[in-house]
């Protein structure tokens, strides 16, 4: 067997050979085709942020590509900010973040999604919005907005209440009391007077019998409440009234030669005996005018407030009779 050495090996694997056997020379062309694949071994410039691929043929090489998310010539690869070229993909309610080699998405505060796709979250509705607990939430695009109740005051997120009575802000009658209340009020008509506290009325406590004037006294009904007099002849706070005794206050309440009885409330007067009239005026009465008979047989004499029987001058009774002169 001829003996043969190596002459040649190229990159590629093409492989000659010769013999000096019997110092004969000959060639013998062998070739092979073996692929060395630099991207398997490593000997390859690509890019840290590239793809080597490795070219199988005549003209055996590699390709360095920049990966997904990077731009050069795959020996030189730079980041590609798809935020900022507008190359992204997320939703109009996202953020795109620019990361090493891509992007995230993340959607907007207030709306929900994969960042791609992004819906509005109604705070309002799941009960995850900042309202006070006074406050109406109304939802919006992306968020919600809060405003007080009526009654209260503040951002909608603080509300506190509004003293409509300190304020002047009540529709109170003026003769009723106004009451703050959480979040509003409320109209009482004052004392003496009724109706629903916009509109009071003028309680007529003597015309309905609610009033305290003593049976002895007039019920006057003034504005919201009433007074009390005592009535002629009786004395007292009109609550109270006691009778007055018109004979010991006053003696010469009644004319001259008559009485005075008291009366509840009053008084009356009544002539005295012997004397007649109306009690205020009494004049003498004429018994013997009256009575002609009154004395007999003696005589009657008229005197002031009576009478008096008596014999003819010289003359004597005696019990039955007047005796003759003495």
């Amino acid at each position: 067997m001829d003996r043969w050495r190596q002459l040649h090996r190229s990159r590629y694997g093409n492989i000659s050979y010769y013999s000096n056997s019997n110092r004969q020379r000959a060639q013998l062309h062998l070739y092979v085709d073996i692929n060395i694949d630099e991207c398997a071994v490593g000997e390859h410039n690509c890019h840290t942020d590239a793809t080597c691929s490795d070219i199988v043929g005549a003209d055996g090489s590699f390709q360095c590509s920049c990966n997904t998310g990077y731009s050069g010539d795959g020996v030189n690869c730079i980041n590609i900010d798809e935020c900022a070229t507008d190359m992204d993909n997320c939703a109009e309610h996202a953020t795109c973040t620019d990361i090493e080699g891509s992007y995230s998405c993340n959607c907007d505060i207030g709306y929900t999604g994969d960042g791609t796709e992004c819906i509005d979250v109604n705070e309002c509705e799941l009960q995850v919005d900042s309202c006070d607990e006074n406050a109406n939430c109304t939802n919006i695009d992306g968020g919600h907005n809060c405003s007080c109740l009526p009654g209260y005051s503040g951002n909608g997120t603080y509300c506190y209440d509004i003293d409509e009575c300190t304020t002047d802000m009540d529709n109170c009658a003026q003769k009723a009391t106004c009451t703050n209340t959480d979040g509003s009020f409320s109209c009482m008509c004052s004392d003496g007077y009724t109706g629903y506290g916009v509109v009071c009325y003028d309680i007529d406590e003597c015309e309905n019998n609610s009033d305290s004037c003593d049976v002895n006294a007039d019920c006057n009904n003034t504005n919201g409440s009433f007074s009390c007099s005592c009535k002629r002849g009786y004395s007292g706070n009109g609550a109270t009234c006691t009778d007055v005794d018109e004979c010991l206050e006053t003696e010469s309440m009644c004319g001259m030669n008559s009485q005075c009885t008291n009366t509840e409330g009053s008084y009356m007067c009544t002539c005295s005996d012997g004397f007649t009239g109306n009690g205020s005026n009494c004049s003498d009465v004429n018994e013997c005018e009256l009575d002609p008979s009154v004395c007999e047989p003696r005589l009657c004499v008229n005197t002031e407030g009576s009478y008096e029987c008596t014999c003819p001058t010289g003359y004597m009774w005696n019990e039955t009779v007047c005796n003759g002169k003495l």
